[in-house]
């Protein structure tokens, strides 16, 4: 599976994609023949697609993603200090954690805003997030850009996140992101490491990290079929 941004750059990973192609791979099988799951190659390692129980496979999918390292040594960053006061100049007084450096096949930085931005008006994130996220996703830190997340924490199952896309700039969702995102939540210790909602602008979809292992399940719908015709 290749994956294409909307600058035509080629990403590691993408959450989303792998769902709606593990969700076609599926659901295009032969009746009588079907897979308990399928596979996928891609350029940050082979993926799993399997069905939700008690769902379609048009409707919903369980997808496993890319190896996870947290932290910005594991990542061969040596420190954040420039990066954070860089991004804190345009947080417009948001107090945030450490930020979380992580990989899933794809380069993350997290920004976990601090307890009482539940209360933040949707309408301030975005502002932070078209100022901040720029600054951050094409920052020196990053030899080859980063994907940005900005997350509230709700509680220990639930978090919210709005994000800017390497290659895309403010997008309504990214699953890979969304992992990201709780796996950054889970080493600052404020979230369970299992059955955690993110909510984004456009969806929600569910994280589980177990064994090393993560795992995301969301949502899934065909909107148009067609031809390329090249």
């Amino acid at each position: 599976m290749t994956i294409f941004n909307a600058d035509g750059t080629c990403p590691e990973a993408c959450g989303n994609a792998t769902r709606c192609v593990g969700s076609l791979l599926l659901s295009k099988q032969p009746i009588g023949k079907q897979q308990r799951q399928v596979s996928m190659n891609t350029p940050a390692g082979i993926l799993l697609a399997l069905p939700c129980k008690g769902h379609s496979l048009e409707t919903r999918i369980k997808v496993t993603m890319p190896p996870l390292q947290v932290g910005h040594e594991a990542n061969g960053i040596r420190d954040v200090k420039q990066l954070t006061a860089d991004v804190s100049g345009y947080m417009h007084g948001l107090a945030f954690h450490p930020i979380q450096v992580i990989s899933i096949g794809n380069p993350h930085c997290v920004i976990v805003l601090e307890e009482g931005s539940q209360a933040v008006p949707q309408d301030r994130l975005r502002e932070v997030m078209t100022t901040a996220g720029g600054v951050a996703c094409t920052h020196e830190t990053f030899t080859a850009g980063a994907n940005v997340e900005f997350v509230t924490v709700t509680d220990r199952n639930h978090i919210r996140m709005s994000v800017w896309e390497r290659g895309v700039g403010p997008t309504l969702a990214c699953g890979s992101g969304a992992c990201a995102a709780v796996a950054a939540c889970v080493h600052l210790g404020l979230t369970a490491d299992t059955n955690v909602a993110v909510d984004m602008e456009d969806g929600c979809i569910v994280v589980s990290i177990a064994d090393g292992i993560v795992w995301q399940e969301g949502p899934v719908a065909l909107v148009f079929t067609g031809v390329w015709r090249s």
